[in-house]
């Protein structure tokens, strides 16, 4: 079976189209798992038309805290996070998925392409991965979005439960898709199917215009976690380091509030620079110059 957790937070109307998605999935047993964060629109009222396990916080919570809510909830061997503004156009998608994970045990996950679409704008986008089929989990890691692109989201992505819980997913302090694929390539293989399987929507709402530093810090955390579990057989550790940290600053850059946000952010990674000259020199830059 395949658990599918939703987290879903003010969105019914996208979330409709979310849970349709899922239920139109053929020839495979699935549950859904909805995660509410405390929605003040009519979420709780929609949710009743469908065939779901239904959470609903009593304060905000937050997207990391509710998927491992639903993690702990969830029943099948292999799970998916899927927020709720994403949907599926693949309705083989599962079924072809599960059959690739079931016939080979090294696998952590198997993903597929998806389209972009962006606000109101009714196109779609052409978003295809630069990696098809089998991948070694190492390699894959090596290369992780700056050689080898990763897969928009999590809802394009069935995970094998078993590989989350040896990767310690109940200890991630932000869980996250980039962070969700660290993990789990530090314990397996990743398969890439060439289709594009659904829709992975792009909109003002999808980042906080003014996000916490330390919120930030937590992102970066979690890959210096990984990294300090993979350091010995990456090939250019520092330069990995390196780039995963620049990856994480830059893509929250324009969240933070103020300088000093900024600041708090460069000074954590001066403290752990875990011998990264490249880093160091990155660090002066923004704080410098």
């Amino acid at each position: 079976m395949i658990s599918v957790i939703v987290t879903t937070y003010n969105r019914s109307k996208m979330l409709i189209e979310a849970l349709k998605s899922v239920l139109n999935q053929k020839k495979i047993d699935i549950e859904i798992i909805v995660i509410d964060d405390n929605s003040s629109d009519d979420t709780p009222i929609i949710v009743k038309n469908f065939p779901i396990i239904y959470k609903r916080n009593e304060i905000n919570m937050g997207p990391g805290y509710n998927r491992l809510m639903g993690y702990n909830m969830a029943k099948g061997d292999f799970v998916i996070f899927m927020d709720d503004d994403d949907y599926y156009i693949d309705d083989l998608f599962f079924y072809k998925a599960y059959n690739i994970l079931i016939n080979d045990n090294t696998l952590s996950f198997v993903s597929g392409n998806s389209f972009i679409k962006r606000d109101n704008n009714i196109s779609l986008i052409e978003s295809q991965m630069n990696i098809s089929g089998f991948i070694n989990g190492i390699d894959y890691l090596n290369g992780f979005q700056f050689k080898y692109s990763k897969p928009h989201s999590t809802f394009n992505t069935i995970f094998r439960k078993s590989s989350l819980d040896k990767a310690n997913i109940q200890n991630m302090k932000m869980v996250n898709d980039a962070s969700i694929y660290l993990r789990a390539l530090t314990v397996g293989n990743a398969y890439i199917l060439d289709e594009k399987i659904g829709v992975y929507r792009i909109h003002s709402s999808n980042i906080s215009k003014s996000l916490d530093p330390d919120f930030i810090i937590r992102n970066i955390e979690e890959k210096n976690y990984v990294f300090n579990i993979v350091k010995n057989r990456l090939r250019f550790p520092s330069i990995w380091w390196f780039q995963q940290f620049r990856l994480t600053y830059n893509y929250f850059i324009n969240s933070l509030p103020n300088k000093e946000s900024k600041l708090k952010v460069l000074s954590w990674g001066q403290k752990h620079l875990n011998n990264s000259i490249e880093l160091y020199i990155y660090i002066f830059i923004k704080k410098y110059l």
